[in-house]
Formats: structure tokens, C-alpha cells, sequence
């Protein structure tokens, strides 16, 4: 069966627990593990100055919106856009 075909099922996966050690992008670049599956940093990460976090929302979405400017599907699951584009 075809991953187009089970609609819902990647919702109902479990989600990996994402962590990072960024030295120098304060996880505001696509280096970061956390940045680039567009979730915040949490207590697992041992970053450094971090700044993807609710303290700094407003650096976040800046550094997201230059992300997307440059790529428009950044931050799309690639999986969701291979079913979009053969549906």
C-alpha cells in the first residue's frame, strides 16, 4: 500500500525525539537538528546561546522567515510533498 494511500497514519507515528548541540548558530540555522524539523529546542539539547525557544520567538520567526524566503518548503515534511505531487 502506497504512503498516499494511508492518509492519517504518518499523524498517528510516534514523533522522534529531536535533540542538538549547536557550538556557534544559536539553532537559528538549518544546522540545527531542532530548527530544521521546525520545532523548538527542549531539555534533551545542549546547545550553546541558544535561541530557538520561546524566549526568543521573535529571533525565531525572523530566522524562519528568511529560511522560507530562500526555500519555500524548508521545513515540509519531503515525504508529505512527494504524495501531494502524485495525487
Amino acid at each position: 500500500m502506497s504512503i498516499e494511500g494511508e492518509m492519517g497514519v504518518q499523524s498517528m507515528l510516534p514523533r522522534p525525539e529531536v535533540s542538538c548541540k549547536c557550538p556557534k548558530s544559536k539553532c537559528l540555522l538549518m544546522y540545527c537538528e531542532c530548527f530544521s524539523r521546525d520545532v523548538m529546542c527542549g531539555d534533551k539539547c545542549s546547545c550553546y546561546q541558544c535561541r530557538n525557544n520561546v524566549d526568543f520567538e521573535d529571533k525565531r520567526q525572523k530566522a524562519r522567515k528568511a529560511v522560507l524566503e530562500k526555500d519555500p518548503n524548508a521545513f515540509t515534511n519531503k515525504l508529505e510533498v512527494i504524495g501531494g505531487e502524485q495525487s
